[in-house]
């Protein structure tokens, strides 16, 4: 059927003509009916068109989960540590969501740590691992443990120990964990002092641990780590300083070389202590011997001066003459010394001058090995090995062996370790 809109002369008056298969029919109507009629027809047409011509458009599909990344706070964890995991998942549409909550988590050795819903762990066993996994459907992620022992608890030493006012106690920290292996961690906890007016206490490396006393009376001092802590009580006495010693005494230093001196102070009790970190000191000569102020004397010109120290309102001095006697020799005590593997020893120079003496110069000496593979010196003469052949070391510092064969990873190495698979350096 059609319909055609025909208007014929006169107001207002028009026809319909219906087309269809019987024939034609007219209609005759008013502009207002016309009108209606052709806007619903437009109406209609504007549907179909936005409908796409009544057919169904396409919906985009959902997104798909590809991967799940479970992450914690650290690898980390001593026995008995309890951590949040979380699992972040990664969609087909590149957007992530937080799938903590709906997660199901495992973990790989439930008597090493477990995993409770929502991701919380807790470990049980030292020295032991495991992996925790979250999945949704078959999609997972995983996340490694190492249970290492952790600190249990921390003893200072010296105990309850007394000092005199202006003078210092190091005390050294040592921890206890829970596989009951010990530790100095002097370096690593926080120290503190009860009262700064009786005694202060240094808790910065190379000085952690330092007490220095201030006046008359008691300080707890303490040390923490973590929920760990541990105490002891430093008393100041009212005591004083009533003569002070330097040493040695008389030293003829050759040019060039350092002298280190200590200050021992006796006090109105009759104990001594060493004074020679508080001690002032001072050389009569500069020009012809520095001193630190830890008591380190330099010559620096031949001559003579007077190194001196004072504390608590009394010094003691002693001379110092500086000469141009030439090194003659050197000496290295011990000599063919052998040691284990890990261990150290500690070498000592003995320089002879051409004027028949002789003295230490350890630190005044430069040190070097003549194979660095099969051992190493420091600055002050303290030796140690490479491995246990005294020929060759790992990356790891571990036991190497004459290996042949394949290494792991993808590589061969005529050299192995033992546990790891690095090359050695010969």
């Amino acid at each position: 059927m059609r319909i055609q809109n025909r208007s014929f002369t006169g107001p207002g008056l028009g026809f319909l003509v219906l087309r269809c298969r019987r024939g034609t029919r007219y209609f005759a109507v008013g502009d207002e009916v016309r009108t209606v009629f052709f806007a619903g027809a437009l109406l209609g047409l504007m549907v179909l068109i936005a409908c796409g011509g009544g057919s169904q458009g396409s919906v985009p599909p959902n997104p798909v989960l590809k991967s799940i990344q479970v992450t914690g706070a650290t690898a980390n964890l001593t026995t008995g540590q309890i951590e949040q995991m979380k699992a972040i998942g990664t969609y087909s549409n590149n957007t992530s969501q937080d799938l903590t909550a709906t997660a199901k988590w495992s973990s790989s050795d439930a008597t090493v740590c477990s995993v409770a819903a929502g991701g919380l762990v807790t470990t049980f066993i030292n020295g032991g691992a495991c992996s925790i996994s979250a999945s949704i459907g078959g999609i997972s992620g995983s996340f490694s443990i190492a249970v290492v022992p952790g600190l249990v608890a921390i003893a200072i030493t010296p105990g309850n120990p007394s000092i005199a006012p202006g003078t210092t106690q190091q005390f050294i920290a040592i921890g206890t964990y829970s596989d009951n292996s010990t530790q100095n961690v002097t370096s690593t906890v926080s120290w503190s002092s009860s009262d700064t007016t009786v005694a202060t206490v240094s808790t910065t490396a190379p000085t952690s641990g330092l007490a220095k006393a201030v006046a008359s009376g008691n300080a707890t001092i303490a040390v923490t780590s973590g929920g760990v802590s541990g105490s002891t009580t430093l008393m100041v006495t009212s005591v004083s300083a009533v003569s002070v010693v330097v040493s040695p005494t008389n030293v003829s230093l050759p040019l060039g070389l350092t002298q280190q001196f200590t200050a021992k102070a006796t006090f109105s009790d009759g104990t001594t202590q060493d004074v020679t970190g508080t001690a002032t000191w001072n050389s009569s000569s500069t020009s012809i011997a520095s001193i630190t102020t830890s008591g380190l004397a330099t010559a620096r010109n031949v001559g003579n001066t007077n190194i001196s120290a004072s504390f608590g309102g009394v010094s003691n001095s002693t001379p110092l003459a500086v000469n141009a006697a030439n090194l003659n020799s050197i000496s290295i005590q011990p000599a063919n010394g052998s040691i284990a593997q890990g261990t150290r020893i500690q070498m000592t120079a003995i320089g002879t001058f051409n004027d028949g003496g002789t003295r230490d110069i350890t630190h005044s000496a430069s040190w070097s090995v003549s194979d660095p593979s099969a051992g190493v010196s420091d600055h002050h003469g303290i030796a140690r090995p490479r491995n246990r052949f005294g020929t060759f070391h790992s990356d790891l510092g571990e036991n190497c062996y004459d290996f042949s064969g394949p290494c792991g990873h993808g590589y061969t190495y005529r050299w192995a370790c033992s546990f790891h698979c690095y090359r050695c350096l010969r």
